[in-house]
């Protein structure tokens, strides 16, 4: 979509219907460019569109685009802890990617020698033992990065993990005070519990009083507000 296509076909024809207002096609591409270049001054690579539904979604999503941007859509009836696991997912996601190069040359490095050493029956099982391997110590290292980063950050003196803090929240006991790492390592392999049972650990944080999971009620833990006293 380019502006002059806009502007001579039909500037005025309503491209948005809202409840705030209904928006043309020459405000809607005003709009995406105003954003366009909201997002390209900051040199942003993803952008996490986090709104409810409306026209501004709209403008931020195209905008991302325009910017080869990666837009990550946030579902905005997720609650506030909802939304820092995703920052977190895409923060362990990145660093996990980085870490996983390695492993991943290690991977292609095996593959190639099966495929030269197919008449030597000694070289394919070490090749086919190199891919086992890098694929175990893949495994194991992005378990430990997740662990760590989980329960060495919620044990901090933030109290809060990186998608946490965007989002204002920390992990506390029951006392609102801050917990022990053994307590966050808790926490952090108790979420394991609660998605093996086909999440209703996880749904429990909306059903219980003080918005535990079953994660947090095994840690004995909170979720609270960074300024919300404990009671």
């Amino acid at each position: 979509m380019t502006k002059a296509i806009v502007n001579r076909s039909y500037p005025d024809k309503k491209a948005i219907i809202a409840a705030k207002g209904d928006v043309t096609y020459t405000q809607l591409f005003r709009n995406i460019q105003q954003f366009a270049l909201l997002f390209g001054n900051k040199g942003y690579a993803k952008v996490a569109i986090y709104a409810e539904n409306s026209p501004a979604w709209i403008y931020a999503f195209y905008a991302a685009l325009q910017n080869n941007c990666i837009a990550i859509p946030i579902d905005f009836l997720a609650s506030a802890e909802d939304v820092a696991y995703i920052i977190d997912d895409i923060i362990m996601g990145f660093v996990g990617f980085l870490i996983s190069l390695p492993f991943i040359g290690g991977i292609i490095f095996s593959a190639i020698g099966i495929g030269e050493n197919t008449e030597n029956t000694e070289n394919m099982v070490k090749g086919i033992a190199g891919i086992i391997g890098s694929i175990i110590g893949l495994t194991v290292v992005v378990a430990i990065l997740g662990w760590l980063y989980f329960a060495l950050m919620e044990s901090s003196k933030t109290q809060a993990t990186l998608g946490k803090m965007a989002l204002g929240l920390k992990v506390t006991d029951l006392e609102g005070n801050q917990i022990s790492f053994a307590r966050a390592t808790g926490r952090y392999f108790g979420k394991i519990i609660s998605g093996m049972i086909m999440y209703i650990g996880y749904i429990l944080a909306g059903l219980t009083e003080k918005k535990q999971a079953l994660h947090d009620i095994m840690a004995s833990c909170l979720v609270v507000r960074k300024n919300e006293a404990v009671s």
